[in-house]
């Protein structure tokens, strides 16, 4: 995010830590592991790897919307 494009967008970014569905839904569990193609020349593209379990008879809740920077006020109960 220190470099352009990304640090001239003026804008507030979610943090892993502020983002809400993130943790509710265990997001930390799938963080893609990201390694240059070539050391020390980031042009050159990023290889990455994801794996992800998949419980098929599983019933997930229904993601939360919430406030935060940016975002709508939480509902009102």
């Amino acid at each position: 995010m220190r470099h352009e494009p990304y640090s001239l967008h003026a804008i507030h970014r979610t943090t892993q830590r502020e983002d809400q569905v993130f943790g509710d839904q265990e997001g930390y569990l799938s963080i893609a592991h990201i390694e240059p193609l070539r050391v020390g020349h980031f042009e050159a593209g990023f290889h990455a790897e994801l794996v992800a379990a998949v419980d098929p008879t599983a019933t997930p809740a229904a993601a939360q919307r919430r406030g935060g920077p940016g975002g709508p006020p939480p509902p009102t109960k």
